[in-house]
């Protein structure tokens, strides 16, 4: 079974039925578990020993923090959060079309990130930073019609830019008003340039170690509950926990495959 196919798992998890298991979710738990159990097989690098374990637990547990702030669902009342999220989101939309544009990976996610941090930072002076960011990409656009021939400096310097005028894109508030009428939510910036940096981070970048790739499986997470509450990150995270003997084995490795296969291989 491929690591791609258990991401698979938590992205149709919309057209699953959950039954619960005792006090948990046991298609929850069973992905946790199976989850964790294919990444120590692919990270070998990472996921050596006890230590390594740990700390990928603690980096999915410090983004399930971040991210969900205790709840499985965005709190329409937050600013922070609704910006946050949004800026996830449109992170996803630009690293999917980057990929359907030219079928490979994009090389200057990095400068973007780092454009992004700078307004997450709060290191922007406005309006003069904002100004020269897109006189910038002006300029290179009108001087550069061809631009695969540009240098690899100039490049990223034209990326930290677009980074930077991601977060101050002038209709975002009307976005968020559109989508959720009658909100009180303004748009944080710092959050929604957050939000996309640490997306683009997790979906562009290699994670180098355990507590990155833990911190990128809670966005993965966060990701799937956009688009639908079918899972339960408590007891996600219990079945993470129990596969890296951190916790308690509440179901066995039988009854974690029985599950998986009821849900997905009915006709089996």
């Amino acid at each position: 079974m491929t690591r791609l196919f258990l991401l698979l798992f938590t992205l149709i998890l919309s057209l699953c039925s959950v039954e619960a298991y005792g006090q948990i979710d046991s298609l929850s738990y069973a992905l946790g578990y199976s989850y964790v159990i294919t990444e120590m097989e692919f990270e070998k690098n990472l996921l050596k020993n006890e230590n390594d374990f740990k700390e990928y637990l603690r980096g999915l547990e410090d983004n399930r923090k971040k991210l969900f702030l205790g709840q499985p669902q965005l709190s329409n009342d937050s600013s922070y959060m609704v910006s946050y999220a949004l800026g996830g989101m449109k992170c996803r939309y630009i690293v999917d079309a980057s990929y359907r544009k030219s079928g490979k990976q994009f090389p200057f996610f990095s400068c973007i990130i780092d454009g992004l941090r700078k307004v997450e930072r709060n290191e922007i002076t406005l309006p003069a930073d904002t100004v020269a960011a897109l006189a910038f990409i002006e300029k290179v656009i009108k001087e550069n019609p061809n631009p695969e021939e540009l240098d690899e400096e100039t490049n990223c310097k034209f990326f930290t830019s677009y980074g930077i005028m991601k977060a101050f894109h002038p209709g975002l508030q009307a976005y968020i008003e559109g989508t959720m009428p009658g909100t009180q939510c303004k748009v944080n910036r710092q959050a929604y340039a957050e939000g996309m940096a640490d997306f683009m981070e997790a979906l562009t970048q290699k994670p180098d170690s355990p507590y990155f790739l833990g911190r990128k499986q809670a966005i993965e997470i966060f990701l799937t509950l956009l688009r639908t509450d079918k899972i339960d990150f408590d007891s996600y995270l219990l079945g993470t926990k129990a596969a890296l003997g951190l916790g308690e084995e509440l179901m066995t490795r039988e009854n974690v495959v029985a599950i998986l296969k009821t849900e997905f291989f009915p006709q089996e």
